[in-house]
């Protein structure tokens, strides 16, 4: 029996969450018909276990104040109102708050009533303060565990450690844990150690289909519809019953849906299971899983041939030869005669991927090397543009990263300065933060650990 389920979920209202929105992505989901104003709306609220704990702890602290005697009355003043109000059937109660000050220490006051009443600071239109006091309908303790929301289905799946299926579901991954968990480490082999800690078996259907040897020749295209047909026709029947009110899915597509995208991927990783395997789905969950690639998740990366990276520790990741990689600069657009010009040096019938780094610069990716003695001299035969290889262009970015944090030190003015940050292009939330010291240590060579930034450049 199948049961796809979709889940609106929108950060917890409990902390002021910011958080930042891609343009295209957002074009793409309004083109697929996504319910923006449910989601805002009716959105399940969620927030990570980083997030859980600094809540807990802010709310654990009670701010000391020197206290005056006029404080004292003030808050003798507002206990005695607070004893009537807490007795009375009334639902609300003001309170003058005449400053900051004095807000901030009802507020404190209210707090130690454990849940009992709450309250939210109000301006009048002549610009007084004073505080909407309201009697609590729920415990502190509730108001965590609704704002903890959808985190909980994430917490059950972690703790029954079964089985996680995705599709190219490398950024899910990464979302899952930022989102859930708290920020993604600094290295890439710490993100491998912490993850896997929670999500100890994990399945990428586009790994499988590009890697086993008996699929990967009946396969054309990898992206997720296309390779549900091809498996249906080439591979088996892909068939299931779907439980009562979850039918939406039995005659129709609806792409990019998460319930229906997830129906899919479940789905194409049965018929995969029971052909790499020759088991049948009622047979018991095999212990030798090699053949169907645990752990191995998709690079997307275009111009390179089925890169990947292990969740596991102990193996080694497949990523690409960046000596296949250039840096242009002085680039203003993309136009055909520069397409073209590029194809014309590859070795091979595939034309070169380029990939717009900013206004004036792209990388160039061929799928082999160019073969000449001297790269640079063919790809810088004239003005206006200026080729580097990535490992060069890599070292530029350290040595001017360093230059101007040294620059920014050396200001009197400034007494401390920030973490720099150093970015390597191309990989939306694995950015690496990178002390002075760090650079200093790594000077010639900046990757994170495996060069998974690296291998992201599309």
């Amino acid at each position: 029996m199948t049961t796809p389920y979709n889940f609106y979920i929108f950060p917890s209202n409990a902390e002021d969450t910011e958080f930042l929105c891609q343009s295209t992505s957002l074009y793409f989901l309004s083109t697929n018909k996504f319910d923006f104003n449910k989601w805002i709306g009716q959105g399940i609220q969620f927030m990570s276990r980083q997030e859980e704990q600094n809540l807990r702890e802010a709310n654990s602290k009670k701010r000391a104040m020197g206290l005056s005697e006029r404080d004292r009355d003030y808050l003798d003043t507002l206990r005695k109102k607070l004893d009537v109000f807490l007795d009375s059937p009334d639902s609300s109660l003001s309170f003058s708050a005449a400053n900051p000050y004095l807000c901030q220490l009802a507020l404190q006051e209210i707090d130690s009533y454990e849940g009992q009443i709450e309250a939210t600071p109000m301006t009048t239109p002549y610009k007084t303060t004073f505080l909407m006091i309201n009697k609590s309908t729920a415990s502190k303790e509730s108001k965590i565990r609704r704002a903890i929301g959808f985190r909980e289905v994430i917490d059950l799946i972690i703790q029954s450690k079964k089985p996680i299926v995705g599709h190219n579901c490398f950024m899910d991954l990464i979302h899952i844990y930022h989102r859930f968990v708290e920020p993604i480490p600094s290295s890439l082999l710490q993100f491998k150690h912490e993850f896997k800690k929670l999500f100890p078996l994990v399945f990428d259907t586009k790994v499988i289909a590009h890697l086993d040897p008996t699929i990967s020749p009946l396969i054309n295209d990898s992206t997720l519809e296309a390779l549900h047909a091809q498996v249906k026709q080439k591979v088996g029947p892909i068939s299931f019953v779907f439980e009562e009110g979850f039918e939406r899915y039995g005659n129709c597509a609806m792409s990019h849906e998460a319930g229906f995208d997830a129906y899919l991927t479940g789905s194409i990783f049965i018929a995969l299971f029971q052909h790499i395997l020759q088991k049948p789905t009622s047979s018991p969950f095999p212990t030798d899983l090699d053949p169907l690639q645990p752990n191995k998740i998709y690079l997307y990366a275009k111009a390179y041939n089925n890169c990947y990276f292990d969740l596991d520790v102990n193996k080694e990741d497949c990523l690409p030869n960046l000596q296949n990689v250039f840096y242009c600069s002085g680039v203003s657009e993309v136009d055909d005669a520069l397409k073209g010009y590029f194809a014309s040096l590859s070795n091979t019938k595939e034309d070169p991927i380029i990939t717009i780094n900013d206004e004036r610069s792209v990388f160039v990716h061929y799928s082999e090397p160019l073969g000449y003695k001297n790269t640079m001299e063919i790809l810088n035969p004239r003005a206006p543009y200026t080729a580097y290889s990535f490992e060069t262009y890599k070292s530029v970015r350290v040595r001017k990263a360093l230059e101007e944090f040294k620059s920014r030190r050396s200001r009197p003015a400034r007494a401390s300065l920030p973490n720099e940050l150093l970015y390597t292009p191309g990989l939306t939330g694995l950015t690496r933060k990178r002390t002075f010291s760090e650079l200093q240590e790594r000077e010639e060579q900046i990757d994170i650990n495996s060069s998974l930034q690296n291998c992201m450049l599309m």
